[in-house]
This record gives structure tokens, sequence and C-alpha cells, in this order.
């Protein structure tokens, strides 16, 4: 963890193979989840005693994007093993995993994810709220997947000739989606509005070899890391006009190669 106010780093857990994955925040319930892509395990920490509590473990999973609905307890994952997004209870080990939407008949393996779990559309599920947005990719293209919150629905949002498409986060009140895409000579930080097409799209950021994103849209801030350079970035947003009007390097630790990214808003401190 990195204290922006402090400037202070202080490591959680030190392991090979434990972060492969996503990682977000619930700081209404002050938890922290990742997934162990390679373990495939899902990890919650309580930060305020920074407790490890297993929450998913099967051999066969190999879960990714990770995303929390604090209202219910209830964590949504991506697991491409099963080519599905899944929730579980926060109680973990001892609920039920269940899933919310299997992608086999579309041929997607999915990998990143955003919960909205209040939202609505008037053109998609004005009487049904809540909805979850995944990216992924087929044989040969990739997608942004809008889905119900029950996984009775779903459309595609975003389609493009590139499969790498990473992190995913979603901006309702101004009807935008962000998301990580490697365009081999383009890679970075893309945003367009849900409903346009995909030509509409823009480039917001350059970055050398990110993956996950993170947002406080309140704040109008977006979090990435960049894995190559070894450093957390913060960009500030205007989520009219889906551009970014600054951006800084906010932490650069020492053992480098930044992965997932989340935002801890606490009471009285950021982390």
């Amino acid at each position: 963890q990195y204290n922006i106010r402090t400037g202070s780093y202080k490591d959680l857990l030190v392991g090979d193979d434990y972060f492969d994955g996503d990682v977000a925040v619930d700081s209404t319930n002050q938890f922290l989840f990742f997934s162990s892509t390679s373990r495939g395990q899902i990890t919650k920490v309580d930060l305020t005693t920074e407790d490890f509590i297993g929450v998913m473990s099967d051999t066969s999973a190999v879960p990714t994007g990770v995303a929390v609905d604090p209202s219910s307890e209830t964590l949504y994952y991506v697991d491409q093993y099963y080519s599905s997004v899944r929730m579980i209870n926060y109680a973990g080990l001892a609920s039920t995993v269940e899933d919310v939407r299997n992608f086999t008949k579309e041929g997607l393996t999915p990998v990143g994810i955003d919960v909205l779990p209040t939202a609505t559309m008037e053109d998609w599920n004005p009487d049904n709220p809540g909805m979850i947005f995944v990216t992924g990719y087929t044989a040969l293209e990739g997608h942004i997947m809008q889905i119900t919150l029950d996984g009775a629905a779903a459309r595609v949002v975003y389609t493009t000739s590139n499969q790498l498409l990473y992190g995913v986060a979603v901006d309702m009140d101004s009807s935008l989606m962000w998301w990580i895409e490697d365009r081999g000579i383009s890679n970075g930080l893309f945003a367009k509005a849900i409903d346009a097409d995909d030509e509409a799209l823009v480039e917001v950021a350059s970055i050398s070899n990110a993956i996950w994103v993170s947002a406080l849209w309140h704040q109008e801030i977006l979090f990435t890391s960049d894995y190559d350079e070894g450093t957390i970035i913060q960009y500030s947003i205007s989520r009219e006009n889906a551009e970014v009007t600054s951006s800084d390097t906010v932490a650069s630790p020492s053992s480098g190669e930044c992965r997932g990214v989340a935002f801890y808003y606490g009471p009285s401190w950021s982390r």
C-alpha cells in the first residue's frame, strides 16, 4: 500500500505468484480483494486489522478481474476457465459460488469487469437495476459486453480487431466507458460513450504497459499502473469530454512491476 498523504509505502503481503490478477477495494466495508490467477484463489484483506481471509479457492479456476458491490457485500469476478462472470458473498469459502453469466455460447474469454449495482438505462434495463461490464476476446476480436446484474441479458457495446482488452471502468453519470487496450503501436487508456459507434472511441492516454484501471468518479480521477515503468499514475479527467486534463506519477515502488491498483478512501486518510 501507498499512503498518498504521507508518501509512505508498506508491504501487506509478499509472494511470487499471489498477485497476477486484479485488485478491488470496498471502502465502505473496509475490505480489499485480490485475485491470484495462477493459484485459482481470491483473497480478502481486512483493511482495519490487515487480516487475510480466503474467499474463493478452486484449483481449476482462473480468476482475473474483480469488482465489489458494497451494499450487498457481494464480490463479482471473472473466471477464464469457466468462461463466466461469477459471484460470491464476502463471507467467502463458506458461501456458494454462483454463475452470473456464462460466455461459452459467445465464444468469449472474459478478462476485466466493472459492476454498477443500481444503474439503469432506458433502452436496456429500465425496470431491472444493475449492470456489469466485461472486457474479453474471441478467436478474432476483442469486445466489451454489457450484461444485466442477474446475467439474463447481454449485448456487445464495443468491438475491435484487437484482442488485448483489460481493465474497464464505467461512469454512468456521463454514460462513458473507460478501458485499457493494447493496440501494439497505440497502447493505453481509451474511452467512448456506451451507445456510441466503435469509431467514436478516443485514446485519452498512452501507457507503455497498463492492465487494470480504477476510478474515483466523484473526484474525476482515474488510477492505473505502468508495469514496464514500475509506476502508479493518477489521471485527472473531464467526465463530460472524455479527456485527461492532467496526469501525475503518484507512486514508484522500488520493486517496480506494478500491476493492479485500487484506491481506499479512508475516514481520515487516503491509500
